[in-house]
């Protein structure tokens, strides 16, 4: 994706049947805290990411002090898998430039994939003044309200972001699982199916959209687009990348399962 994937974190609710949903995210984009680590960038990115990356490295070196070169070093270093380097990219070049209201919107959607919650509160706040029609920043503090426990916020946030830009995989996902985790499954398929579009995260969705039918009892259906074969543009993009050590497809990093409900 071209622009900084927004997760979720500790996700959970009761459901019906005995079950509990529980939708959690990985450390290297949404960890408690920054105690991520650089994964080794010869497993984990392309060809084509490394000469982005390259790009950009030559680009932030020439000018560190313009924000544009800092942002785009940063965008292929997540890309790349190395959240930590860009996070102090960011914050060096945001020292320099305070002002900047891109560089702040940037800046905070990755100290919250950091999980550095408050840092990326006030970031973004800042941001977000006069600037309220910026769908990313609108997306990040869904999840900061999601992650604080308060769900019915997160959604408004979701759905403010989805009307300056309505096709976003990302948001229609988000907004799905803040759906199901207050028990609302109908508007939680609703928006997971207008999700299917995207095929670089279908895999994911599919794997959401299943255990929502499964919620509603739906076993057929759930049973059906487990099943389904994946796009054929999809598995042309997965066997351009056999020589990649394989890793999760994770639309922002959410990884759901269905664990026994404790009574």
């Amino acid at each position: 994706m071209n622009t900084y994937q927004t997760p979720i974190l500790s996700f959970k609710s009761h459901v019906k049947h005995g079950l509990l949903i529980a939708v959690l995210s990985t450390i290297g984009l949404s960890g408690c805290a920054s105690s991520y680590k650089d994964t080794d960038p010869r497993f984990t990115h392309s060809l084509t990411q490394q000469k982005e990356l390259d790009h950009w490295q030559q680009k932030y070196k020439a000018n560190r002090k313009d924000s544009a070169n800092a942002i785009g070093f940063a965008k292929a270093l997540v890309k790349t898998k190395q959240e930590n380097r860009a996070l102090d990219v960011l914050e060096t070049a945001h020292k320099q430039n305070p002002n900047d209201k891109h560089l702040t919107s940037e800046y905070g959607r990755v100290a919250l994939m950091a999980g550095e919650n408050k840092l990326a509160s006030n970031l973004l706040k800042t941001a977000s003044k006069g600037n309220k029609a910026d769908w990313k920043i609108l997306s990040a503090k869904g999840v900061l309200e999601a992650r604080a426990g308060k769900n019915k916020n997160a959604i408004r946030y979701f759905k403010q972001a989805l009307k300056h830009n309505p096709r976003q995989a990302s948001i229609l996902n988000n907004l799905g699982l803040a759906y199901a985790v207050t028990g609302n499954y109908r508007q939680a398929e609703k928006y997971l199916k207008q999700a299917l579009w995207d095929t670089r995260h279908i895999r994911q969705v599919r794997q959401n959209l299943a255990l929502i039918y499964a919620m509603q009892g739906k076993v057929k259906e759930a049973e059906a687009i487990a099943l389904q074969p994946l796009p054929k543009k999809y598995k042309k993009v997965s066997s351009a990348q056999k020589h990649v050590r394989k890793t999760p497809v994770a639309l922002n990093n959410f990884n759901t399962k269905v664990i026994p409900n404790k009574r």
